[in-house]
C-alpha cells in the first residue's frame, strides 16, 4: 500500500489538500498484529500562501487494505507556513564624486546603491534571485519602463530574518526623452522568492533626465585677408 502526507488548512482530508508525500510500503508486509514500522523522509514545502495549516499523515493512503476502522488512519500535526519579506530599505543615485544627483543626462554614468532588508521573521528560501533597477515615468512598474540594471544576488543567500545586503554599481543612462522620471529599485525583481508582502519590494527615487543643446552661436565668411564678404564669385576661395 501507499502511505501519504498532505498539507491541509484543516484536519479533514479532501480534494483541496496538497499531497506532499506518496510513500510505497513494501516492508514489513504483511504487517503482523501488534507490529509497526517507521518511515523517515525529507520533504520540500511547496509554494503556498502563508498561514496556519496541518500535516495530515494517512496510513494506507491508497486504501489498498480493508480495515475494521477506516476513520482512524489520519493523524494531524499543526504547522505554520511562513515566508520572508524583502524590501528596499535604502537607495541613492550619486555622481562620480559621491554627490547625490537629482538630474542626469542621457549617456551619463551614475553610481547606484541600494540596500535590501529581510523584514520578516523567517529566512529566504535557498533560491537566488535578481534585483532590478528601472527608469520609469511614474512610481508604478509596468512594461513601458526601461530596465537599467539586472543584478544577480547570490550572497548572502539564504538571507536570514532581519539581515540585509547592499549593492553598489555603475550604470549608464540610456538615450531617452528628457523629462521627469523615477529610478525604481526592486528587490527580488525576478520574483523567485515567495513573500508575505509583494507590494513593498520597490523604492522610487525621482530624477530629471536632461540633455545638452548645441547651437551655432556665430558664423562668418571672409576673404583671403580676413575681411567679411557678402558676395563672392564662382571659383573664388573664401
Amino acid at each position: 500500500w501507499w502511505d501519504r502526507v498532505y498539507i491541509s488548512q484543516d484536519t479533514t482530508l479532501d480534494s483541496s489538500d496538497v499531497r506532499l508525500v506518496n510513500q510505497f510500503i513494501t516492508s514489513p508486509t504483511p504487517l503482523a498484529a501488534g507490529d509497526d514500522y517507521t518511515i523517515t523522509s525529507n520533504w520540500t514545502i511547496p509554494e503556498i500562501a502563508t498561514g496556519n495549516y496541518f500535516f495530515l499523515f494517512k496510513a494506507d493512503g491508497s486504501e489498498a487494505q480493508q480495515e475494521t476502522d477506516e476513520t482512524d488512519n489520519i493523524t494531524a500535526i499543526p504547522i505554520q507556513i511562513e515566508a520572508p519579506n524583502l524590501e528596499v530599505s535604502a537607495a541613492q543615485v550619486t555622481d562620480a564624486d559621491g554627490n547625490l544627483v537629482t538630474s542626469v543626462a542621457a549617456d551619463e554614468r551614475v553610481s547606484l546603491s541600494w540596500t535590501v532588508l529581510n523584514s520578516s521573521t523567517t529566512a529566504t528560501a535557498g533560491d537566488n534571485w535578481w534585483d532590478r533597477v528601472y527608469i520609469s515615468q511614474d512610481t508604478t512598474l509596468d512594461s513601458s519602463d526601461v530596465r537599467l540594471v539586472n543584478q544577480f544576488i547570490t550572497s548572502p543567500t539564504p538571507l536570514a530574518a532581519g539581515d540585509d545586503y547592499t549593492i553598489n554599481l555603475n550604470a549608464t543612462i540610456p538615450e531617452i526623452a528628457t523629462g521627469n522620471y523615477f529610478f525604481l529599485f526592486k528587490a527580488d525583481g525576478s520574483e523567485n522568492q515567495q513573500e508575505t508582502d509583494e507590494t513593498d519590494n520597490i523604492t522610487a527615487i525621482p530624477i530629471q533626465i536632461d540633455a545638452p543643446n548645441l547651437e551655432v552661436s556665430a558664423a562668418q565668411v571672409t576673404d583671403a585677408n580676413g575681411n567679411p564678404v557678402t558676395s563672392v564669385a564662382a571659383d573664388e576661395t573664401v
